[in-house]
Formats: structure tokens, C-alpha cells, sequence
């Protein structure tokens, strides 16, 4: 099994480092607003969301995961809502 790490994921988790420190600073207005935010865009892009997870879910499949971890990956609309 690969247990290096990919410099592109070096990268997002560093850059994911520094967003946090950021958002540490933010009033919890400014975060609640900005979470609002990320569930109307999640809404308005449901379709698509639900659509790259069903190519997942099968390219899931196809790698032999487990059910539970299958189940896990699985998005429907409800759980989207949720």
C-alpha cells in the first residue's frame, strides 16, 4: 500500500491551515452568514452534487469497498439536507 503523500494534498492541507486561522478570527455573524451561504449553494447544486456522487459510489463499488464504507459514501437527498 502507498503511504506517501501526494505534494498536491501537502498543499491543500496546508492551505486548509491557514483558512482556519483565518475563520478563527471571524465574527460568529460573519461565520453563520458564511455557512447560509454554503447550504443555499449546496441546495442550488444539488443535481450536480448527487450526480458526481453516484460516479463515486460506482467507482466505489468497482474498488471492492465495503458496504459499510459504501454506505458512508452514499448521498441521496435527504442526507444532502441533512
Amino acid at each position: 500500500m502507498e503511504t506517501s503523500i501526494s505534494p498536491n494534498l501537502i498543499a491543500i492541507g496546508q492551505r486548509a491551515r491557514v483558512a482556519a486561522r483565518k475563520l478563527a478570527r471571524l465574527s460568529t455573524a460573519v461565520k453563520n452568514q458564511a455557512l447560509l451561504n454554503v447550504a443555499r449553494a449546496m441546495e442550488e447544486s444539488q443535481g450536480e452534487i448527487l450526480l458526481a456522487n453516484r460516479r463515486d459510489y460506482k467507482a466505489g463499488q468497482q474498488a471492492g469497498l465495503t458496504e459499510a464504507l459504501l454506505d458512508r459514501l452514499l448521498l441521496n437527498r435527504e442526507r444532502l439536507a441533512a
